[in-house]
């Protein structure tokens, strides 16, 4: 097992010690205030600059192209091992590599998990607490968290949300106060990143990373049932259509 550290530590907005975030992070149940409300605009704004300033203080060396092809060959590896067809995908994972290459990023430390039922908004001191750590990486794509982030806000304020996806990621149709707040947050993480991130694509790429995560847990936890594709599956391969 893991030693417990003499002093719990976690990220949040005023963290003193957040170059120390290495260090073992454990959950906090004793926080007081609730999960970020999607439906406030606000809340979910802090939520977001939360992320950007945890990555800002967490950012190293810049993301290479041999980075880009490690990681669209790992991509390659996982699909051809449960079955997928490659040929189908090659063209986006190039897409991807370019992309990178044109758009270069800072590898940042990823939290693995972040949505809003994982930070904690205090009502009081107007601050958000970012909680659960378990799947915390020091170094990753910066990306993760963004794109997980929004497809649980798609996913916690829209209705039939699965096969609308697309229309809503980009605010088509009749605009509304979400689209309004999808804007607004976009808007928020293009500023991080200095230029206008390319969501269409990366969550294509992402997709299809959530469906190997999905693969890999199904395999480890029902071995002699590998065939049986799980319902987080299905709900991402029917999203992806939307996008080819």
């Amino acid at each position: 097992g893991n030693k417990i550290p003499n002093r719990i530590k976690y990220f949040d907005t005023n963290s003193p010690e957040i170059k120390n975030i290495s260090e073992q992070i454990w959950k906090i149940d004793w926080l007081k205030g609730r999960p970020v409300n999607p439906k406030n605009h606000n809340e979910v704004l802090l939520a977001v600059d939360a992320l950007i300033k945890f990555q800002i203080e967490t950012k190293s060396e810049m993301m290479t192209k041999d980075d880009a092809i490690e990681e669209t060959t790992l991509i390659k590896n996982k699909l051809e091992y449960f079955g997928y067809d490659i040929n189908k995908y090659n063209k986006l994972l190039k897409q991807y590599e370019e992309y990178l290459e044109k758009n270069p990023i800072s590898i940042t430390s990823v939290h693995g998990d972040f949505w809003l039922t994982n930070v904690i908004y205090n009502p009081e001191s107007k601050n958000v607490t970012i909680i659960d750590w378990d799947t915390y990486s020091k170094k990753g794509n910066p990306y993760t968290d963004f794109i997980w982030f929004l497809y649980n806000f798609i996913d916690a304020i829209s209705e039939n949300y699965i096969l609308n996806f697309k229309n809503y990621l980009e605010g088509s149709g009749e605009i509304n106060e979400m689209n309004k707040m999808m804007e607004q947050i976009k808007n928020r993480i293009n500023s991080h990143f200095g230029y206008k991130l390319n969501y269409i694509l990366l969550f294509k790429i992402y997709l299809i990373k959530w469906i190997i995560r999905e693969e890999q847990l199904q395999e480890k936890n029902y071995p002699d049932d590998i065939n049986s594709k799980n319902y987080s599956i299905s709900i991402y391969e029917e999203i992806l259509k939307q996008f080819f």
